[in-house]
């Protein structure tokens, strides 16, 4: 394909808008249209963003009919992330769904059926697993440094009591709902570093509601919610929530191997991501002279961006700070998109890697409604 990809946003009143310097300032796209059900949100993001001259649309399907598109991002709320997506496979446009793949097992299995017939492409939009540092921990964990990978830890703490109020939606899905339902972001990551790997059992435990909404009434959502995975190959994760909690929003990670360990950074001032190396391999150039003989040091994963970050995404470091939003993520995620595009090669994270990150947390529910039992996870590959 010598042309550039036409690209949609749709949900550009939101979430969308994130996209949007992202797909204009990539050499092989251009922004073909924005679609929002919400005129007004739409106009702000269009005079925000200065994007007059692109085609705007309120009806998705319209502009599915209508744009050209060779590829949509699908940023809308989670119970429409289905519908939204099965009629751009439909149309033969190649999709990129938010997070959660779905909203329940219904939606899931109807994604996969959709997928399964479709001729475009289908993108699991799990941007936390192309942050700069989870790249670079994958490449190193594939390099053998930190040996077998026997446990890890993702958090997400985000106060979103006031995303609740403008976007009344959060109440029913992130706020509304018991268990890990928004987990993707911490397991994303951590499934990535396993080589993949799926949880086959999840068992999940709150701590009660501590908050109340605007009308006084509770929050469904626990506080703090924790949930247990075990994997296919034992690998034992613990991923915590908090989406009410006054606190600044945090994403933490903690791996444990049998040759070394990763901490990320906490987010509060001057954090860094830390990686520890029993046997230090590699040349000196690599690290501070001041770590050569302690095998007791954390050393700054920025010590190994070099070596150790992909080629896809070397050459555009600049562009990802720039232009992507969530440190970059989100142009990481986009170059591998496009790349899959143009070069027709399987989606990094397709269907079946996204339901790996999303069924856990609905079978979280189930575990919750059952005093905290371990619950099986069904594997969407088996699926008829």
């Amino acid at each position: 394909m010598n042309r550039k990809l036409r690209v949609g946003l749709l949900g550009i009143g939101g979430r969308a808008r994130f996209f949007t310097d992202v797909v204009k300032n990539y050499p092989h796209t251009e922004l073909a249209a924005v679609c929002d059900n919400n005129p007004q949100a739409m106009a702000r993001s269009v005079e925000e963003k200065n994007i007059h001259d692109v085609a705007q649309y309120t009806d998705f399907k319209d502009m599915l009919d209508d744009a050209g598109l060779d590829l949509v991002l699908a940023c809308t709320p989670v119970e429409y992330h289905c519908e939204h997506t099965i009629m751009a496979l439909e149309k033969g446009v190649n999709v990129m769904g938010e997070v959660p793949v779905a909203a329940n097992m219904d939606q899931a299995r109807q994604m996969v059926q959709a997928v399964r017939k479709a001729k475009a492409k289908y993108f699991f939009g799990e941007n936390e697993c192309f942050a700069k540092p989870v790249l670079i921990v994958k490449e190193m964990i594939k390099a053998g440094l930190l040996g077998d990978i026997h446990y890890a830890e993702g958090e997400y703490l985000h106060d979103s009591k006031k995303l609740g109020e403008y976007t009344p939606w959060r109440y029913e899905t992130l706020l509304g709902i018991k268990g890990i339902t928004y987990g993707t972001h911490s397991l994303g990551p951590i499934l990535s570093w396993l080589d993949w790997d799926r949880v086959k059992k999840v068992m999940c435990a709150g701590g009660g509601s501590r908050f109340v909404k605007p009308d006084k009434t509770p929050y469904v959502r626990d506080s703090t919610t924790v949930m247990l995975c075990k994997t296919e190959k034992d690998v034992l994760i613990k991923i915590k929530n908090d989406f009410v909690s006054p606190r600044p929003s945090i994403m933490q990670f903690v791996l444990q191997g049998t040759k070394g360990a990763f901490e990320s950074k906490r987010g509060i001032p001057d954090s860094k991501d830390y990686i520890w190396i029993q046997d230090i391999v590699g040349s000196t150039e690599e690290r501070p002279r001041s770590f050569h003989d302690n095998a007791d040091t954390w050393l700054p994963l920025s010590v190994f961006e070099a070596r150790y970050l992909p080629q896809l995404f070397k050459e555009w470091v600049w562009y990802a700070k720039n232009y992507g939003a969530h440190d970059g993520a989100d142009a990481f995620e986009f170059i591998s998109i496009v790349n899959s595009i143009l070069n027709d090669v399987e989606p990094y994270v397709d269907i079946h890697r996204g339901l790996d990150m999303t069924l856990p947390g609905i079978m979280s529910k189930t575990s919750m409604e059952n005093n905290g039992e371990w619950v099986d996870v069904p594997d969407s590959r088996l699926w008829l």
